[in-house]
């Protein structure tokens, strides 16, 4: 995914509290971008998974994996690819990746801040 693309998605998200991660995560924390990226990692609360793929499928994103609520994956041609995982969010502001059978299990810790933090 280009840098335009990142961009549009968080401007279609920004009532989500969502969390950039992988590749283009470490580039906004090295402040420039080290790579081409072929899509876009992104975190959200599972409650916010359906509302949030409903929300890119209006702007053109299409799914093409679904595993829900772990993960979702859309891809528009002129964009790119977002790879959307659930995530619970504790009260420390970690978060971790729901198991593939929806339990509350860790399979994956994710460190981060929303994305109203990074794009103010």
């Amino acid at each position: 995914m280009r840098l335009e693309g990142l961009l549009h998605v968080f401007q279609l998200l920004h009532d989500f509290d969502v969390r950039l991660g992988g590749g283009w995560g470490v580039d906004v924390l090295a402040g420039h971008q080290t790579r081409e990226h072929h899509d876009v990692d992104l975190f959200v609360p599972v409650a916010e998974v359906g509302p949030a793929v409903a929300l890119l499928g209006s702007a053109g994103f299409f799914v093409v994996e679904d595993d829900r609520p772990c993960r979702v994956v859309l891809e528009a041609p002129s964009m790119g690819r977002i790879d959307l995982n659930g995530i619970e969010v504790i009260a420390s502001r970690d978060a971790y990746q729901r198991d593939d059978d929806g339990g509350s299990s860790c399979s994956r810790r994710t460190a981060g801040r929303s994305s109203r933090s990074v794009t103010r």
